[in-house]
């Protein structure tokens, strides 16, 4: 199986996404209101990759609210995979750091995709 694992010079990974008010339809003025989504499509995301096996990205993007990319991209994440995780993760690390910034309200998502997956019929 193919790892996707590409990183800009910034360290984040090319399907790193901003959620905040220009880019995602779901976003919210409460921070807090925010985070909570996040945390919850992450928690959907992993029980989705457990029941179904595997999950694309822009399934993720979906949820999020976000544009998707390129229809014809297959990466996301497989269940049992030689080299993935087995969960879904959208780099909330210090989520809460994001409550507190006076000056910005969006919030990093780097998601740790590890597969390619095969087409959807």
């Amino acid at each position: 199986m193919d790892t996707v694992k590409t990183y800009d010079r910034h360290g984040y990974s090319e399907y790193a996404r901003i959620f905040d008010s220009d880019t995602s339809k779901c976003w919210d003025r409460k921070r807090e209101y925010n985070v909570m989504f996040i945390k919850a499509m992450q928690n959907y995301a992993n029980d989705l990759l457990r029941y179904k096996g595997m999950v694309y990205l822009n399934q993720v993007y979906e949820m999020l609210g976000l544009k998707i990319t390129d229809p014809e991209l297959r990466v996301g994440w497989k269940l049992d995979a030689v080299d993935g995780d087995n969960y879904v993760d959208f780099g909330l690390h210090d989520i809460d750091r994001y409550l507190y910034w006076e000056e910005w309200d969006g919030i990093l998502l780097d998601f740790n995709v590890d597969s390619i997956l095969p087409e959807i019929d």
